[in-house]
């Protein structure tokens, strides 16, 4: 494939891009590239940058953040010189985002199927009707393997567990089957046997919809088993860039070797 018609088949397009919050850098020189249908890992350890790229990519750096430099392409459009009114188009429908804890993101006040309902109707236009958006929420909840999702509409967050509620968040980010899902440690509170089985459905929703995916995360092990490119940052800045199996593999940055000496042997064998 020429170098043109390789540009032509990215969905993301991230150069040099740098991160402030107010007169304090934080990200520098952040280079990655994403085609639909692929999964891209940030690693790093807490602090690093990685859910400051995603949010300058979503374009919600909160906290006085703003993109200092380089650029977002995103399906040919820069994304920093949108208008709010254009960047509002794009977030939800194209790009959706799951976040850390989806309860603390929900209304506590508000049943989940209120706030489910109210969103698939301000984001499409082909579903006109409460009842077609609640059909149509029952259906999303049901992809996410949960039980009752009629029940769960009627629910406030404080009466799912953190799994529950962060399928919810899955199915939410999903809604409209976006291009691009950005997901921030969607699995970070949870125990190990939920993590595993959020990872596989999350996996398998995103592989089944050719959704390009970047999973911020700080295990590493969990980036092995999803990716096709990793990208390691410390200290806001970029160490390793490029296949997941090569950098596993064999890795060049010491700080990646550190990474993936921290996964834990069992019976002699690393599982990364």
């Amino acid at each position: 494939m020429s170098s043109a018609q390789e540009n032509a088949a990215l969905l993301l397009e991230a150069k040099d891009l740098s991160i402030a919050y107010g007169k304090k850098d934080t990200v520098a020189g952040v280079s990655l590239s994403l085609a639909p249908g692929e999964v891209l890992s940030l690693v790093g350890e807490s602090g690093s940058g990685k859910t400051s790229v995603i949010r300058a990519i979503l374009g919600c750096l909160g906290g006085g953040g703003r993109i200092k430099g380089g650029s977002v392409l995103f399906d040919g459009q820069e994304l920093s010189t949108l208008s709010e009114a254009e960047g509002r188009q794009l977030r939800g429908r194209d790009i959706s985002m799951i976040f850390q804890d989806t309860g603390a993101m929900l209304n506590p006040v508000r049943t989940i199927g209120s706030q489910f309902v109210e969103y698939i109707l301000l984001h499409t236009h082909s579903i006109k009707t409460k009842e077609g958006a609640r059909e149509r929420a029952i259906t999303l909840l049901s992809r996410m393997n949960l039980p009752d999702p009629a029940g769960i509409l009627s629910s406030y967050t404080f009466e799912l567990s953190g799994g529950m509620r962060q399928r919810v968040g899955i199915a939410m980010a999903l809604a409209f089957h976006p291009k691009l899902l950005l997901a921030d440690e969607p699995t970070a509170a949870l125990d190990v046997t939920t993590q595993a089985q959020i990872v596989a459905e999350l996996l398998r929703i995103v592989r089944e919809s050719k959704t390009a995916m970047i999973l911020v995360t700080h295990n590493i092990g969990v980036a092995a088993c999803v990716s096709d490119k990793i990208l390691v940052l410390s200290g806001g800045e970029p160490v390793e860039y490029g296949a997941a199996a090569e950098i596993l593999r064999a890795p060049k940055a010491a700080y990646t070797k550190k990474l993936l000496a921290a996964v834990p042997v069992l019976g002699g064998e690393r599982y990364v």
